[in-house]
């Protein structure tokens, strides 16, 4: 736990990184929950089998509303709406547009989720490869001819290795 904490005190210059990464995954999780919920109603309607609700659900508050039967019924009733409406070829269409939507953005969150962790990861091990490098030029001249030379061309970098695998 030790070495952890000593490791995120190299985080702190990139925190709104962290935080960006973080909110973005966020929505990426929202959307690709989304996309399956609105999924569902567009293969019922290709396949005739969309549940008619003539009835718009109740609206409970965001986080009681926030649920798999709530989104499901919400959509089926504006799906079952435009299709009396506009016709089932309408309705097709504006079904699969906000299909395509919410999939594109669940994309592009996630790419950009994984984007800014990119960057962190890169910009911390930039600074412990800066520390490191300042470390070995500020040794005395006799560290080197007292020491194996592979030490520090074989077993740093390693170090370095390993550390950039597990981040």
């Amino acid at each position: 736990m030790n070495y952890f904490k000593r490791f995120l005190k190299f985080t702190r210059p990139y925190q709104w990184q962290g935080v960006l990464s973080i909110a973005l995954n966020i929505l990426y999780a929202f959307f690709t929950t989304l996309s399956y919920v609105v999924l569902m109603p567009t293969l019922n309607i290709l396949f005739g089998e969309t549940p008619e609700v003539t009835q718009k659900p109740t609206y409970d508050g965001f986080f009681a509303s926030l649920n798999k039967e709530y989104l499901s019924d919400l959509l089926n009733y504006y799906v079952t709406y435009t299709n009396a409406t506009h016709g089932p070829e309408k309705t097709l269409f504006y079904v699969v547009i906000t299909v395509v939507i919410v999939f594109l953005l669940k994309n592009i969150f996630g790419y950009l989720g994984q984007l800014t962790m990119v960057f962190l990861k890169n910009n911390v091990l930039k600074d412990l490869r800066s520390i490191l490098y300042n470390k070995i030029l500020a040794l005395p001249i006799s560290y080197f001819s007292e020491q194996k030379k592979e030490i520090l061309s074989i077993k740093l970098p390693e170090m370095l290795l390993s550390l950039t695998n597990r981040i």
